[in-house]
């Protein structure tokens, strides 16, 4: 059964976390939600954040392959339980 997470992995460079996304492509039964692919907030490294929907199995897959790229620094998954609700300003 499919489940909801939000990944974020940390790389020394752009190239780096371009890599670690091409890597989501290798994923068969995955959903890609959301992604963003940009400078950390300090600006010395890159962040690849990722909503996706896939089993617990098929997101420890991809932090395996993640952490085996080359400038790899840092990972961190966490379930989606709530769904969330937006209906906007009236």
């Amino acid at each position: 059964m499919p489940e909801r997470f939000m990944v974020r992995a940390l790389f020394r460079g752009l190239r780096s976390a371009l890599s670690a996304v091409q890597l989501l492509s290798d994923l068969k039964s995955a959903e890609v939600k959301n992604l963003y692919v940009g400078p950390e907030e300090g600006g010395e490294m890159y962040e690849v954040l990722v909503e996706l929907s896939a089993s617990s199995e098929i997101l420890e897959e991809f932090l395996r392959s993640v952490s085996s790229v080359d400038g790899f620094v840092d990972a961190v998954a966490e379930s989606l339980v709530a769904d969330i609700l937006w209906e906007g300003l009236r």
